[in-house]
């Protein structure tokens, strides 16, 4: 158990280009395409517009682009906004099983890219190492009583991102995770109902910065702040396992198990708004003619992917002003509605007046869902979230179609690119969508990343 914290370091400051898998590279380069999509999206929504106009009147030095905004902010100001909006959506990523990773690591590696005037290549290392430390962390601490974005991972893995980027070395790196990790934020799950929702990365990769800044002046945090007795494993888990966090550095890649989202939706549904598409998409299926929609999911999906139920969101939706269009991401009915109705789920879904579109809510009394035992299996064995949906039509016919696995895994790839174009054409407009797309194809040889996030100021 001793000395996991200097491991994690050193093998983030150690890494090199040269050693990582092609192919690990590559899944890296589709999750900040991805990612850069999700925060182009949340800068598109009201509670996003709100948070960058809160943070513009702070009036920080303009170093770091705030995306999806015609301003400049502070490296950790501009972290902390692009991270509010890459979860505000719930359309990042998740590396299965536990972690989720790229919603606070992403906008802190480009803040702390841009102000240091990294490489692309710079950039993906330090991204691949976040990926690497936080799915090992998530395995360490799964067996408690959090699961997915409530797992605290994020404020674990910022530190050692920024470190890396900041050229730092070992005691400095140790240093920053030490006073990142000082006040770990723990999760209210109730709250997920309101913007604030949006905390979950935003508050670690703000504090993630901020102490990899002070660690650069000398400021000191303690060097084993994950394996102490009393330190980050023991708070945030009742049955941690420590060594997992550093079994198998540079030898076995978390990163394969990333799921970058093709919707924005909580993991857990990912496959059943698939499966609803797909079969609408092939039946040319109209709402009046679909009957009942049926969705088999593992046990796993109807715990986690349920925690509230529609009724009492969209009644509190419109009578509680600490309600929002979140709780409905975590409930399977609203979505595979939507997505029914629709034939798409993107982040128009969650505009309130499709939400409350007495069409989707009249599908919505269509949708049921039942545990399967096959599926149930083939995510305890093999990490797989699959569904399963049936379609009856109103005259009679039984359609039924399955999703082994999420799409946006390796197992069943989504187009980010076009991902990234839907999020991005009405923010940034096309002509710097495009270019942005252009220089994240090429990012290996890109001498400056700043040239990357100019593209996502709204400024012409």
């Amino acid at each position: 158990m001793q000395g996991i914290t200097r491991r994690l370091a050193e093998f983030a400051l150690g890494l090199e280009f040269g050693s990582i898998p092609g192919h690990v590279v590559a899944k890296t380069q589709e999750q900040l395409v991805s990612i850069l999509g999700a925060i182009l999206a949340g800068a598109a929504t009201e509670p996003g517009r709100k948070a960058l106009a809160a943070v513009r009147a702070w009036g920080d030095r303009p170093e770091a682009v705030a995306c999806g905004s015609d301003y400049r902010t502070s490296m950790r100001s501009a972290a902390f906004v692009n991270s509010i909006n890459a979860q505000l959506l719930e359309f990042e990523d998740a590396l299965m099983p536990y972690s989720h990773i790229g919603a606070a690591s992403v906008p802190a590696a480009l803040a702390v890219a841009e102000v240091r005037a990294s490489n692309g290549r710079e950039l993906l290392v330090a991204l691949v190492a976040g990926n690497e430390i936080g799915g090992r962390i998530g395995h360490a601490i799964h067996r408690g009583v959090r699961m997915g974005n409530a797992i605290p991972v994020y404020q674990a893995v910022v530190p050692f991102v920024a470190s890396r980027l900041m050229g730092y070395g070992l005691t400095q790196t140790l240093d920053a995770v030490g006073g990142a990790l000082i006040q770990t934020q723990l999760s209210i799950l109730s709250a997920w109902v309101s913007h604030s929702k949006a905390y979950l990365s935003a508050m670690p990769a703000l504090a993630g910065v901020t102490a990899a800044t002070l660690a650069g002046q000398g400021f000191t945090g303690y060097h084993e702040a994950l394996e102490d007795p009393l330190g980050y494993f023991t708070l945030t888990c009742e049955r941690p396992v420590p060594e997992e966090a550093a079994e198998g550095l540079g030898k076995i890649w978390q990163t394969e198990k990333l799921v970058n989202k093709p919707y924005p939706v909580c993991g857990w549904t990912l496959a059943p708004v698939e499966g609803t598409i797909e079969l609408v998409k092939t039946h040319n299926l109209k709402p009046e003619e679909i009957a009942e929609i049926q969705v088999r999911v593992p046990v796993q999906t109807a715990m986690g992917g349920t925690m509230w139920k529609a009724d009492q969101a969209l009644r509190n939706i419109r009578e509680r002003h600490d309600w929002s269009y979140i709780p409905l991401q975590f409930e399977m009915t609203y979505p595979v509605a939507a997505a029914a109705v629709d034939g798409e789920l993107t982040p128009r879904q969650w505009k309130e007046e499709r939400i409350f579109d007495p069409v989707i809510q009249g599908m919505r009394k269509r949708v049921s869902y039942v545990t399967d035992l096959a599926l149930t299996t083939a995510y305890l064995r093999e990490d797989k979230l699959g569904a399963v949906v049936i379609i009856t039509t109103s005259d009679g016919r039984r359609l039924e179609k399955a999703v082994p696995v999420a799409r946006g895994s390796s197992e069943n790839p989504m187009d980010v690119n076009g991902k990234f174009l839907l999020c991005a054409r009405e923010v940034i407009g096309e002509a710097k969508a495009e270019k942005a797309l252009e220089l994240l194809s090429m990012l290996e040889e890109v001498e400056d990343v700043g040239k990357l996030t100019a593209c996502f100021l709204t400024v012409r």
